[in-house]
């Protein structure tokens, strides 16, 4: 049986690399604030492993910064050189 996806959807198995990736760091970045929160494992191996998804998928250095400063333990997290990131940018001054 043939699979025919609604006109002007994307069928899943042909969703590009990039969202699959965000979404299965998504889905690791929640998880490693379950376990930081229940603390029932290490959650920082989770959460390095979803900012790896998020660089291969092409994210932006500034989103994936943002979403890590609302993590459970963010105040954890040396964003430059626990995780890989660069230095925080500073906004310019006019």
């Amino acid at each position: 049986m043939a699979c025919h996806p609604w006109p002007g959807l994307q069928h899943p198995c042909q969703a590009p690399q990039g969202d699959v990736l965000v979404r299965h760091g998504k889905f690791l970045f929640d998880w490693s604030q379950v376990l930081a929160v229940t603390n029932a494992g290490p959650w920082r191996p989770v959460l390095l492993q979803a900012i790896q998804n998020f660089k291969a998928s092409g994210a932006l250095e500034a989103d994936i910064r943002a979403a890590l400063k609302n993590h459970f333990r963010s105040e954890e997290l040396d964003l430059d050189l626990d995780l890989g990131l660069g230095p925080d940018p500073k906004p310019p001054v006019y």
